[in-house]
């Protein structure tokens, strides 16, 4: 699926440079520990207003009842994985380097 299908699928916030990939609608950054930062770092300078969620398999199921909070994960400028299940499972959906924050 393409980078825009995603988006567009997931609702990705619009003002999000990074790509995402889909699992079960919620559209997980595909991001390592080095873009991370430069992005987290370029997200305060712009002085904008932006958030950041990192988000596990629990957040997952949940956004499946709670369309709430799916909304905040996809809104986000960065949802990043937080636990191994979900770099696997992007790996299945999409072959590019995905790396959980937490971890070099």
């Amino acid at each position: 699926m393409s980078t825009a299908a995603v988006r567009n699928e997931i609702g990705e916030s619009p003002w999000s440079a990074v790509s995402r990939t889909n699992i079960l609608g919620v559209g997980i950054s595909i991001i390592n520990m080095k873009n991370a930062v430069e992005f987290s770092d370029s997200l305060i300078h712009t002085g904008g207003r932006n958030y950041i969620c990192i988000t596990d398999v629990h957040g997952i199921v949940k956004a499946q009842s709670d369309a709430e909070f799916k909304g905040i994960l996809n809104g986000s400028a960065l949802t990043t994985p937080d636990g191994i299940p979900l770099v696997w499972v992007a790996y299945t959906v999409r072959t590019t380097c995905l790396r959980f924050a937490a971890c070099p």
